[in-house]
Parts: structure tokens; C-alpha cells; sequence
């Protein structure tokens, strides 16, 4: 799904933002694309992975070096998010 699909969270979070003041604002939830942590950076300072990165991992295999491969290479993809 697209970001421009969540007009209500985008507006929920715009709310959270001022209310937040100075505060960090962290949000997570389904987060597991370039596209959603964009959508979820717009208005938080952190994007919250945590779901998305076990899945990545757990989908790797058994072996360790498969799964630290899986780790970097989803959160690589995720950092495309960040950029313009």
C-alpha cells in the first residue's frame, strides 16, 4: 500500500508530532517496506522494524551467516526509505 492510502494514520501522526513537542516519536506498526517507513517518517523520528526484521531473519534458514545476509540486505532496502 501506497502512504498517500493512510490519510487518517498521516493525520493521527501530524497530531502526535505537536503533541510530542521536542520528544522522539517512534512509530511501528506493518512497517516492512522502503515505502512505509517513508510514510512513517513524515511526521516520527523513528520507524520501528523490529516484526518485519525477525520475519526477514526467520526466512533466511538456519544457518547463521544466511540470516545475517537477510538482516543487511532488508534493512538496506528499508534505508531507501529514508532518501528522497
Amino acid at each position: 500500500m501506497r502512504a498517500d492510502q493512510f490519510p487518517l494514520t498521516q493525520e493521527f501522526l501530524a497530531r502526535m508530532r505537536a503533541l510530542a513537542g521536542d520528544l522522539p516519536l517512534a512509530v511501528g506498526f506493518g512497517i516492512d517496506s522502503a515505502e512505509k517507513v517513508r510514510a512513517a517518517v513524515r511526521h516520527a523520528d523513528l520507524a520501528i522494524v523490529g516484526s518485519a526484521l525477525v520475519d526477514a531473519i526467520h526466512r533466511a534458514g538456519t544457518f547463521p551467516r544466511d540470516a545475517v545476509e537477510a538482516a543487511a540486505f532488508f534493512v538496506r532496502d528499508l534505508e531507501k526509505g529514508l532518501h528522497p
